[in-house]
C-alpha cells in the first residue's frame, strides 16, 4: 500500500508511485479531498517513433529524495530508447503548486526529437461524475474543474510551451482515456470533454547526441479559474526551476530548527531522522490534523482508507515532533475543534517543555487522549475523528 515518494506543504499533498506517476492529490486538506483516488497519472516518452510509458519494463528507475529536502530525486533509464530522465518533484512551500523538472539525456550518438507526455486522470472531489477537462486558449493550458475545485496544467521546454493536448472520456463503455491517444506520439487536440474525463499534454525537446535538455511541468490548484490562472502566471513569471530551488532551500532551513547532538550516530541514521521529520510534516495538515496514512490502494479491499486522524496516534507524533523542536507544526493539533480541545481536557498533562516546547507529561498520557475521544482505534465501535471535523 506504500506510496514511494510524497511531497506537500500542509495544504496540498501529492503522492507518487514507483513509476513516478502521481497517484493521489489531496487538496485543500492533507487527507481530504483526494482528486485522483489512486488512478495513475502517467508519464511517457516518444523517441524516434517508439513510445514507452514509465511503467514499461524496459525502464530502470531509482527513487530518492534530494538531500535534506522534500523534493524528489529520481532517475529513469531506458537503454532501448537510448535515454535517461532525471526528475525532481516538489510542492511549493506556500502556494498550492506542484512542480516537476525532467532533464532528458540523449545517450545515443545522434540528435533525437523527444516528446514527453503527461497524463491527467482526475476524480475531482473524490468522484469522476460531472468533471470537465478543457483547453484554455488564453494561456495555452489544460484545466480540470468541478464546482469550486480547479486544477490547471502547464509546462515548457526550450522549444516552447504545450505543443500537443487532448481531452476525452475515460473508463466509460469502450473509452480508456486520452493516454491511449498519446501512444502514437500525436494527440488529436480535442478541446473539451465532460463527465468521466482525463487529459494529456505533450512537450517537445530536440536533444543533440550526448546532450541534455530540460522540460518543466506544473499543476496549480485553487477554488476558481482566476486563482489557478494567477498561480500559473506566478510560475511563469518566476521560472519553475528557480521555484524548485527555493523549495529545496526552504526545507533545508526548516530542518535547522532541529539540531540535536547526534554524538557518534552513523550518518545514515542521522539522514533517516531528518527524512522522517520531512515525511511527518508532509502528512500533517497545517490546521492540526496529523493523518494516519494517505494512501488509497486499500480502497480495493473494503472501500475504506486511512486518511483519518486518531487522537492517540496523533498525540504520540505531536509529542515526538515537539521534542524535536517543531512546536509550530503540531500546536494546532491540540485545538482541532471546540469539542476536542486537548489543551482544555488535559490541561494538567500538557506542560511546557524545554525552551517552552509543548509536551505531554508522560507517554501514557498520549493513550488517554484516545480514551477521552470515546473509543478504541480498532473494532466496529471505534471512535475516531475524521480529518477536519
Amino acid at each position: 500500500m506504500a506510496r514511494h515518494l510524497v511531497v506537500g506543504n500542509g495544504k496540498m499533498l501529492v503522492n507518487l508511485d514507483d513509476h513516478c506517476y502521481i497517484r493521489d492529490i489531496y487538496y485543500p486538506f492533507v487527507g481530504q479531498l483526494n482528486h485522483v483516488g489512486g488512478q495513475p497519472c502517467r508519464v511517457g516518452l516518444w523517441a524516434g517513433g517508439v513510445f514507452r510509458w514509465l511503467d514499461d519494463p524496459g525502464w530502470r528507475i531509482r527513487l530518492d529524495y534530494a538531500e535534506d529536502a522534500l523534493v524528489t530525486d529520481a532517475v529513469a533509464r531506458h537503454d532501448g530508447l537510448g535515454v535517461e530522465l532525471l526528475m525532481n518533484d516538489g510542492v511549493h512551500q506556500r502556494e498550492c503548486l506542484f512542480l516537476k523538472r525532467v532533464v532528458i539525456r540523449n545517450l545515443s550518438d545522434e540528435t533525437k526529437e523527444f516528446r514527453l507526455f503527461f497524463h491527467q486522470d482526475l476524480t475531482i472531489d473524490g468522484t469522476e461524475i460531472g468533471d470537465t477537462a478543457a483547453y484554455y486558449p488564453d494561456n495555452g493550458t489544460v484545466f480540470h474543474y468541478k464546482r469550486s475545485s480547479y486544477f490547471m496544467f502547464n509546462g515548457f521546454s526550450d522549444e516552447g510551451g504545450i505543443r500537443q493536448y487532448s481531452t476525452g472520456i475515460k473508463r466509460f463503455q469502450s473509452a480508456e482515456g486520452t493516454w491511449r491517444d498519446a501512444e502514437d506520439g500525436t494527440l488529436m487536440g480535442n478541446a473539451i470533454a465532460q463527465g468521466s474525463v482525463d487529459s494529456a499534454i505533450g512537450l517537445h525537446a530536440t536533444v543533440p547526441a550526448g546532450g541534455e535538455k530540460t522540460v518543466y511541468y506544473w499543476m496549480s490548484a485553487g477554488d476558481s479559474l482566476e486563482e489557478v490562472n494567477r498561480l500559473d502566471r506566478y510560475v511563469r513569471d518566476h521560472h519553475p526551476g528557480k521555484l524548485l530551488g527555493r523549495i529545496a532551500v526552504y526545507w533545508k532551513q526548516w530542518l535547522r530548527r532541529s539540531a540535536p547532538d547526534f554524538g557518534d550516530l552513523p550518518q545514515e541514521v542521522i539522514r533517516l531522522f531528518r527524512r522522517s521529520l520531512l515525511v511527518v510534516r508532509s502528512q500533517t495538515d497545517e490546521r492540526g490534523a496529523i493523518v494516519a496514512a494517505n494512501d488509497t490502494d486499500i480502497l480495493q479491499y473494503n472501500r475504506d482508507h486511512y486518511s483519518y486522524m486518531w487522537p492517540r496516534d496523533g498525540a504520540l507524533i505531536a509529542d515526538a515532533m515537539s521534542a524535536a523542536g517543531y512546536d509550530s507544526v503540531v500546536a494546532p493539533f491540540f485545538i482541532l475543534r471546540p469539542g476536542a480541545d486537548f489543551r482544555r481536557v488535559f490541561a494538567s498533562q500538557i506542560q511546557p517543555g524545554r525552551h517552552g516546547r509543548l509536551q505531554l507529561a508522560s507517554v501514557s498520557d498520549a493513550g488517554r487522549l484516545a480514551a477521552a475521544d470515546s473509543g478504541r482505534r480498532d473494532g466496529a465501535g471505534a471512535a475516531y475523528a475524521q480529518t477536519h471535523l
